[in-house]
């Protein structure tokens, strides 16, 4: 390998030569620059190719503010349109491929579009555009996770500090260290009680979640997530309440009758 240059791609040996021909052409190489690694060369007996060596941590590994996330995505949206236009698709963006100074690398999932059909590369395009969205509404769910675990570091008393929690926990990320410091609230208002229902039901710990909402008044859901989880709640609550029970089983008696 050549010195000061990393491995970052792996895959299809017919990939590194078209990335030779795009990167070949003047005007594109110049659009391009400072939006992926450069090429320094392809190794066609082991099917790999030298990219530039990137020293900056990728976004998964360090998340930037929310302003600068969304000057990333909108500058990686500008790079995936110049290799859409160049007859490319990347096919894997994740954040692990993004660096955090906006490059985008690892195009061993890329895909040509004279080896497609027209359906396969408009599906293929689109794949590309909703990834970036997709990393970077996880990468703020990242940074609300991290906000809501200082928030809770901090202290919850109060009504306003509550109301806030409650505003992050409904766009964050969840985790088992969240989960654990969310326990320790005993007294939650129903938004936060919602809330913090949704983050256990994500942790697959739904009970949890539930027990929450018993001892606090239902909260209005501001969401078809939130809906969902309000009716599962009430039908639970339902099957478990002994007059309601039997109310349903003398409706069903009138019903086989003829009464009802």
């Amino acid at each position: 390998m050549p010195k000061g240059k990393d491995f970052l791609g792996r895959g299809r040996y017919e990939w590194s030569t078209g990335l030779l021909i795009m990167r070949s052409n003047t005007s594109t190489t110049k659009i391009l620059r400072g939006r992926i690694p450069k090429l320094y060369g392809i190794n066609p007996n082991k099917r790999t190719l030298y990219l530039q060596r990137i020293n900056t941590p990728t976004l998964r590994q360090a998340l930037p503010d929310e302003s600068t996330l969304l000057r990333i995505k909108q500058y990686v949206s500008e790079t995936i349109n110049v290799i859409h236009e160049c007859g490319w698709c990347h096919g894997d963006i994740t954040l692990d491929n993004i660096f955090a100074s906006g490059l985008l690398f690892d195009f061993s999932h890329a895909h040509t579009k004279s080896k497609l059909s027209a359906q396969a590369w408009e599906d293929f395009q689109k794949k590309d555009r909703r990834d970036i969205k997709s990393c970077y509404f996880q990468a703020v769910g990242f940074k609300k996770l991290e906000a809501a675990i200082a928030l809770l570091d901090s202290g919850v008393d109060g009504l306003p500090r509550q109301a806030e929690l409650a505003e992050l926990l409904h766009h964050s990320k969840t985790s088992l260290e969240l989960l654990q410091k969310l326990k320790k609230i005993t007294d939650p208002t129903p938004s936060l009680a919602l809330e913090m229902c949704r983050a256990f039901r994500r942790e697959g710990q739904l009970r949890t979640g539930m027990r929450l909402l018993q001892k606090s008044n239902l909260p209005i859901p501001r969401d078809d997530e939130s809906r969902r989880l309000m009716s599962r709640f009430k039908a639970r609550s339902r099957s478990a309440s002994p007059i309601l029970m039997t109310e349903k089983l003398v409706s069903c008696s009138q019903v086989r009758s003829g009464r009802a």
